[in-house]
């Protein structure tokens, strides 16, 4: 297991002044045209990965070396020594790829006019095809088993009496519902506004996401939420979520225990925490996107990449990562899983959501 490194990461506040410069220019000066800065048309997410590259790599610099101009700190030399840093801390090859595009995508920002193709793209090879890194076989748990123990989370969470511990439980339940039933990514998830990025719409309630909430450029991703999760909504939007603010409204939709909204680290952890207490194994939201991208194209076999549409990537990508949907055996026996599943869950819906189970016969 990769050791974590997040204390080796210089913040920006602790940038060289130049640096802090360069970086404020390249995110908000126009050009001559009134166009904008490579900068300023990058994500949040994208900007802020950039930044932590940016810190990874000056931390591997003497403090000495850290003063000079951007363009003039990135060389072979360094470059190199920044690889051999990540990869004593245990670091993957996928992760030091990433390391250096974050370098790469720092240093468009900060210096535009200077070529820096030979870091992404040494001899003419991709960087990331030089840290290629064995995929490790991972555990995948059946989205319905994940979107049962996000319902039991929520169900057992009104048993607790201390309202904040129970609207923590019950945000982290229905956290795990929506992780199960839509697989988002964890930044799309943190991104979310009441009202700007959930509303109600008829008997449920839909997610829209805009291009900055998103991975790939595209202008927006939106669907429904189950109907299912239409009063779990509800009751955490009137009831638990006003437990945990403190002040002023913020507008986010999911808060923390202090008041202040969850960003993507904290909802890591909580995910993270609550497998290990379900599962005895530590996973992150992650896991969702490929429980879903592997047993969604079991229901539908005609359509095996459909899932790409749920989960915001091509077909392409979903055909070649999850391509289990195709074998029909497995689709016959996930078919009988999840009805199996189903019935299971019926009982712990109707506790959970206050429904009143209606008579199968009539008169």
């Amino acid at each position: 297991m990769s050791r974590t490194v997040d204390h080796l990461i210089v913040p920006f506040a602790a940038f060289p002044s130049s640096h802090r410069a360069l970086w404020a220019k390249g995110t908000t000066e126009r050009d001559r045209f009134g166009g904008l800065p490579y900068g300023a048309r990058l994500s949040p997410y994208t900007e802020r990965s950039a930044r932590s590259g940016w810190g990874r790599f000056l931390a591997t610099c003497p403090l000495a070396q850290r003063a000079r101009l951007p363009a003039d700190l990135v060389v072979p030399a360094t470059i190199r020594r920044f690889i051999a840093a990540m990869e004593l801390a245990g670091n993957c090859g996928s992760t030091i790829a990433n390391r250096v595009c974050q370098v790469s995508i720092a240093l468009r920002i900060m210096c535009p006019d200077k070529d820096f193709t030979w870091l992404v793209s040494p001899g003419g090879n991709n960087v990331r095809s030089l840290f290629h890194s064995p995929r490790r076989p991972i555990k995948l748990y059946h989205p319905m088993l994940l979107y049962r123990w996000g319902l039991t989370l929520m169900d057992r969470a009104q048993q607790i009496s201390t309202p904040k511990r129970r609207a923590v439980q019950y945000r982290d339940g229905l956290m795990i519902a929506i992780f199960a039933t839509r697989a988002p990514r964890l930044r799309s998830l943190a991104a979310m506004r009441c009202g700007a990025h959930v509303a109600r719409h008829d008997d449920r309630f839909r997610i829209v996401f805009g291009e900055r909430d998103l991975k790939w450029k595209r202008s927006s991703l939106e669907y429904d939420l189950p109907a299912g999760l239409t009063s779990g909504v509800e009751h955490y939007w009137a009831l638990e979520r006003p437990n945990l603010l403190k002040g002023p409204d913020h507008g986010w939709f999911w808060v923390g225990i202090y008041g202040d909204p969850l960003r993507e680290r904290s909802i890591e952890t909580i995910i993270r925490r609550r497998s290990e207490m379900r599962f005895g194994e530590i996973f992150g939201p992650h896991r969702f996107r490929h429980s879903a991208g592997t047993f969604a194209p079991m229901a539908d076999p005609k359509r095996p990449g459909a899932v790409a549409a749920m989960l915001g990537h091509s077909k392409a990508v979903s055909e070649k990562a999850y391509n289990f949907g195709r074998q029909q055996q497995v689709c016959r026996e996930f078919q009988k899983s999840f009805r199996q599943e189903r019935r299971r869950l019926e009982g712990i819906a109707l506790r959970a959501f206050g429904r009143a189970r209606k008579s199968k016969r009539q008169g």
